[in-house]
């Protein structure tokens, strides 16, 4: 795409960032900041025209009279390698509350925004680069003196987040009334212990790694930002979060896999049995967002604690400690950011190519033909063959139906796509051209003109939030909270 094409993508990227952060957070303004000059910005930041930008050199002096409360410099790095999108850090701090009122984000300026969804990543990304500008970094964490540290006989340290609402709200989340504080990514290299552990909290958008099968603001977030006493905070996060949810303490602190075992706890979180014919373990991600395969790869040297398999080679998702969490997948490298999502709301018709093998029985059921069924970019046949759709309104579900006069050639459930609609009181999924109420605490159904099931979850899986929401802007934007169960 040219060069105006991409500048209008980065700043309309920019834009959904900043009114997101705009609709959940208010800002204590600075009375007085301190003034930042040329060589200040020159010495700090590497930026020599700071003369020539939009505001100009005077902008923290002026704060107040011109209605800021946060100044963003934008620059470009072309030593990033495609892996990664964008980096930031807060520059200025108020003295007094040590809040942020001055930060840098550095994008990549070789990004492919030939990607049909490339928008939608850059929104995320530019969230989660706002947040950091915001406070959610290091530095911060410990001016503030909400952290505390562990260190292993490894001489590993972690770090913990410890402040009075964080603490609140993961006790009433994971449903543990020991936890001391919500655990932090591995501090090497420094920054990387500016994000949220993915083991304990996989698709926050505070992760260090983007997770794009599950991508949400979390109460968590919103809570340390609450505990810094800089913001008052709007909740506005549809109860998308939903990884590890009532799981107890012993999914906080035990380990996802015990001697090559997967931990019961974490069934739902990282496998779950269901099988595709593509050889991949088909399932949805926790939040039922994305249709997900068992994620398992080879590496050089996995640290000791993190051999689960009794390899030191075999593994899962390096952030989440090496555990075999749910991914995306695709047959095309690189086709999409979103590759296994329901939603098509910013992703595009992308959900994940899943290879249907079934047999066509004829009519007097004594010859079969064996059909290959794809589902990939909204292929009409597996519409028709399934009831599924990719909609705005979907959600990823476990089901067997087939098409009257069509098998399997097992009947394991698959990971499937539908759309879906929550009233207070009830769950209903369209199947085809039909809507099916689910029980409340979840089971089977059966559907006519199909064989096999729908396996409908429980109400509160889905129905988490004030208002209906499977997009963690459209949460924002519809300003739906978590829905108490």
């Amino acid at each position: 795409k040219n060069l105006q094409s991409q500048e209008t993508i980065l700043l309309n990227a920019m834009n959904k960032a900043i009114e997101t952060i705009k609709s959940l957070l208010k800002v204590k303004e600075i009375v007085d900041p301190p003034d930042i000059t040329d060589d200040d910005m020159t010495r700090y930041f590497g930026i020599d025209d700071w003369n020539k930008t939009i505001i100009g050199s005077s902008a923290t002096g002026n704060m107040k009279s011109l209605g800021i409360d946060l100044i963003i410099m934008g620059n470009f790095d072309d030593g990033l390698d495609s892996s990664t999108l964008a980096y930031a850090s807060p520059a200025a701090y108020d003295l007094e509350t040590f809040r942020p009122f001055l930060g840098v984000v550095t994008l990549n300026p070789n990004l492919n925004y030939n990607k049909p969804n490339i928008e939608k990543a850059l929104q995320t990304v530019l969230l989660h680069e706002f947040t950091h500008i915001l406070g959610f970094v290091s530095m911060t964490f410990d001016d503030l003196g909400v952290v505390y540290n562990e260190t292993f006989n490894d001489g590993t340290v972690r770090h913990y987040l410890s402040s009075p609402k964080l603490l609140e709200v993961a006790k009433k989340y994971f449903k543990c009334d020991d936890i001391q504080g919500v655990p932090l990514e591995i501090s090497e290299p420094e920054e990387i212990r500016s994000h949220w552990e993915a083991r304990i909290l996989l698709g926050e958008y505070m992760n260090a790694e983007t997770y794009h099968e599950e991508e949400v603001i979390s109460e968590f977030t919103l809570a340390y930002f609450e505990d810094t006493g800089f913001y008052k905070v709007n909740y506005y996060t549809g109860g998308l979060m939903r990884y590890g949810k009532g799981k107890g303490c012993d999914f906080v602190q035990k380990k996802c896999i015990i001697s090559q075992e997967v931990n019961p706890l974490f069934k739902n979180e990282f496998f779950s049995g269901v099988l595709s014919d593509t050889n991949y373990d088909a399932s949805c991600s926790s939040g039922r967002l994305s249709r997900t395969y068992h994620y398992f790869s080879n590496y050089k040297d996995i640290p000791e604690e993190y051999q689960y398999f009794g390899s030191s080679t075999k593994g899962g998702f390096v952030p989440a400690d090496y555990c075999t969490v749910s991914r995306g997948i695709s047959t095309e490298n690189d086709i999409s950011y979103y590759v296994g999502s329901c939603n098509t709301k910013g992703t595009g018709d992308y959900g994940m190519r899943i290879l249907y093998h079934a047999q066509e029985v004829s009519n007097n059921g004594t010859h079969t033909t064996t059909r290959y069924f794809t589902y990939y970019n909204k292929s009409g046949d597996i519409v028709d063959i399934t009831g599924e759709s990719l909609s705005e309104q979907s959600f990823c579900y476990q089901s067997t139906l087939l098409k009257d006069g069509l098998v399997f050639n097992n009947s394991i459930p698959r990971a499937v796509c539908y759309e879906s609609f929550c009233s207070s009181r009830s769950l209903t999924i369209k199947i085809k051209d039909d809507y099916f109420v689910c029980p409340r605490a979840g089971g089977k159904i059966e559907v006519e003109g199909y064989s096999g099931y729908f396996l409908c979850p429980d109400y509160n899986l889905i129905c988490s939030g004030t208002v209906m929401c499977n997009d963690l802007f459209e949460c924002v934007e519809k300003k739906s909270e978590t829905k108490e169960e």
